[in-house]
């Protein structure tokens, strides 16, 4: 592979973003490519509460992210692609002629290609039309490329990379999964989004001597009374924690079955840990997650987000066998944005 200078920039964290932004800077400089992250200071502090960047990784801090910043850095120091991975609200700006001045590619992922869905259909419809027609021009502009984040589980075309799926769990759980039992997890940041508290109605509704739950990840402040609050008669887990990679992979590799009663535009990376681990998972019955569900077969379910229809999904993943585990990776998502 050529010799080359990547500049990766972000300027949010939160998330799995430093999770992507690290797998790339990893993955290139094992393939022979220079890189430097490219942040703002603040986005730098909040990066440390999370996870320091590799000792041998140069980092260079600018005022604001901006594109002009990053062009002007980039023509600096002469590099040959710039990539951002958060990249929806960059590849809005760019659509406007002359927004690129830098004489290197900007290589952006946009993590949800479609709307998120409004209040009405017909708004959601526009705002969708609205953002076609806007990444449509930003790809016509020079040295613009734009790629679209699919599923791990989809077979991508030349303008779309596969979500990146890496599975590295530590030697146990940090919960006991003790029992001849099943066990059910919700796990991430564990905020209204996820639906908490339907999960947790629908495993009263099953037998508490059959079964167990794993709640793991941050708590977030307007669900914590609730959830901690509730009383199961079947073992629960809940642990206020920021997960570990390892932590979070032994997880998804040691319990039966992933309740994610949420639904995404973009397309979840725990679908595809789960996928690659051989684990059952249930989804919302929404569209966002039929194709995944079709290709996983027996391994997935879907259904409405009520106590009721959780419940009967839990049940029906109780008597189907676990899924042979995919052959997922991470070397076609940081070929396409990287080289």
């Amino acid at each position: 592979m050529r010799h080359e200078l990547i500049l990766l920039c972000e300027d949010n964290f939160q998330g799995h973003r430093w999770n992507y932004v690290e797998l790339l800077a990893r993955r290139a400089r094992e393939w022979g490519a220079d890189v430097r992250l490219v942040t703002t200071a603040p986005a730098l502090e909040e990066l440390a509460g999370i996870a320091e960047p590799p000792a041998d990784l140069p980092v260079d801090v600018l005022a604001d992210a901006s594109l002009s910043n990053l062009a002007d850095h980039a023509t600096t120091l002469g590099a040959s692609r710039v990539v951002i991975p958060d990249g929806d609200h960059h590849a809005l700006r760019l659509a406007r002629p002359g927004s690129w001045p830098a004489p290197c590619e900007v290589r952006l992922l946009v993590m949800r290609e479609h709307a998120q869905p409004r209040s009405s259909r017909v708004l959601t419809a526009a705002i969708e039309y609205i953002r076609r027609a806007l990444f449509r021009l930003a790809s016509r502009q020079a040295r613009v490329q734009l790629r679209y984040l699919s599923s791990a589980l989809a077979t991508p075309d030349a303008s779309h990379v596969p979500d990146p799926v890496t599975l590295a769990p530590d030697a146990q759980p940090p919960v006991p999964l003790t029992g001849d039992r099943f066990w059910f997890g919700v796990l991430g940041a564990l905020d209204e989004r996820k639906n908490v508290p339907v999960v947790q109605q629908a495993l009263d509704m099953l037998d508490p001597q059959q079964v167990g739950l794993v709640l793991a990840g941050r708590l977030a402040p307007e669900i914590a009374d609730q959830v901690t609050s509730h009383h199961s008669e079947a073992p629960v887990h809940i642990l206020d924690a920021r997960l570990s990679d390892g932590e979070l992979d032994s997880l998804v590799a040691n319990l039966d079955c992933l309740v994610l009663l949420y639904s995404n535009q973009a397309p979840s990376g725990m679908v595809a840990k789960a996928a690659a681990a051989g684990t059952r998972v249930i989804l919302p019955g929404t569209p966002a997650y039929e194709a995944d569900c079709r290709r996983l077969g027996a391994g997935a379910a879907q259904c409405e987000i009520t106590p009721e229809g959780a419940a009967a999904a839990m049940r029906d993943m109780m008597d189907r066998p676990s899924p042979a585990a995919l052959e997922l990776g991470a070397d076609d998502f940081v070929r396409g944005l990287m080289f």
